[in-house]
């Protein structure tokens, strides 16, 4: 049970975190955070594996954070 509750609870930050990087009105210091955040979990990869993505749920946010990225 305690295992359940600890890998939605990664879960959760991680769509935080994920919410936060595809966003383009995400506040600047907010934004950066959330990319520390990122590359803590693993960066795309380690997400990934977190969230149970196949692989091109995997491109496919890839491709969402690269393109805000672009914007900030």
């Amino acid at each position: 049970m305690e295992l359940k509750k600890a890998g939605s609870s990664n879960k959760n930050i991680t769509q935080k975190v994920l919410d936060i990087l595809i966003n383009a009105e995400s506040d600047i210091k907010v934004y950066n955070q959330a990319i520390d955040d990122f590359n803590d979990l693993g960066c795309i990869e380690g997400i990934a594996v977190i969230m149970g993505w196949d692989f091109q749920q995997k491109e496919n946010w890839e491709r969402k954070i690269i393109n805000i990225n672009a914007l900030k």
